[in-house]
């Protein structure tokens, strides 16, 4: 369930920030509400696994418009001294959504019923729909945009193909395997059709010139390790402490929640750097508290498992 919702909110990231920007932000972000909305609607009235799995799905995609668009509209909407507030804004308003989700999800299914987990996101959607729909200005160019169809499917079908073939890998499947090594070789196939058609497109989904850029480059490389420790410290710990610390569940959330709080505390920490140290600078620190907090987990018996708890500063 939670591989289709990565899946399918994954495949789609690629394409949106170009087709945002030729028909309009405003007019992708409902549209992206909707299917979000859509998904929760149906997920809490599924019967049957297979419902359920494509229910996610449709979810999946929805939050994988709404997910690039916002972080467009902060710096479209805001002017250039206040992006670091509003980036800190985002990341406080994540962490809380982290910390606070899960607690608020056992709560519903324990009183009232698993089901209302989804139906719950209905009026919180609507009330923002309403909002952005009064009070946001649509962007979309005049001219009739060129949409780049190969590029964007090369895209989805190399994204896709690359997290079912790790999917499999841990669900057991050798790297040897048929399945595995067929997924890799579509995903190479597309990604080398993608590279070769984004040369020769007008309106490139992704312009390969940008990674000429050594900024752009080593931001993009930064992101994808921070975004991988992360995801991955959130994964994992939950069943590191059961497993190997014999934590019970209660003890672990409690640790999870002093995570989510350190990622809130880094947030705020980033926002204020941002407005008045340059950006590398501010990427230095951030690879220096990282490499720090990560090098204490060498020290098991030292500091018990606060290093699990100090990673989410980075």
């Amino acid at each position: 369930m939670f591989t289709v919702f990565m899946l399918t909110s994954t495949a789609v990231v690629p394409v949106i920030g170009k087709l945002s920007d030729l028909y309009g932000r405003k007019r992708f972000y409902m549209i992206g509400l909707i299917l979000f909305l859509t998904g929760s609607l149906l997920c809490g009235y599924a019967s049957s696994m297979p419902q359920f799995i494509i229910y996610r799905g449709i979810q999946g995609i929805g939050a994988g418009i709404i997910m690039p668009v916002t972080f467009t509209l902060l710096m479209v909407l805001y002017p250039q001294d206040k992006w670091g507030s509003m980036q800190a804004l985002f990341g406080i308003t994540f962490g809380l959504s982290a910390l606070v989700g899960p607690l608020i999800g056992a709560f519903i299914t324990e009183v009232f019923h698993w089901r209302w987990n989804f139906f719950i996101n209905l009026p919180i959607g609507l009330a923002a729909f309403l909002i952005i729909m009064s009070n946001m200005k649509e962007n979309k160019k005049h001219e009739k945009p060129k949409i780049d169809y190969t590029g964007a499917m090369m895209i989805i079908a190399a994204t896709v193909t690359l997290i079912l073939s790790m999917r499999l890998i841990e669900l057991q499947y050798s790297w040897s395997s048929w399945q595995v090594l067929a997924l890799l070789v579509l995903f190479i196939i597309s990604t080398i059709v993608f590279i070769l058609v984004e040369k020769k497109a007008q309106e490139p989904i992704i312009p390969l010139d940008m990674f000429s850029n050594r900024v752009v480059s080593g931001t993009l490389l930064t992101v994808f390790m921070q975004g991988s420790t992360q995801v991955l410290s959130i994964l994992f710990i939950p069943m590191f402490l059961t497993e190997v610390y014999k934590q019970k569940v209660s003890g672990t959330g409690v640790i999870l929640t002093v995570l989510m709080l350190s990622v809130m505390v880094g947030s705020i920490i980033g926002g204020k750097l941002i407005s008045f140290m340059s950006y590398r600078l501010n990427l230095i620190y951030d690879r220096l508290v990282g490499v720090a907090t990560s090098s204490v987990s060498y020290f098991r018996n030292i500091g018990g498992i606060m290093h699990l708890q100090l990673s989410g500063l980075t």
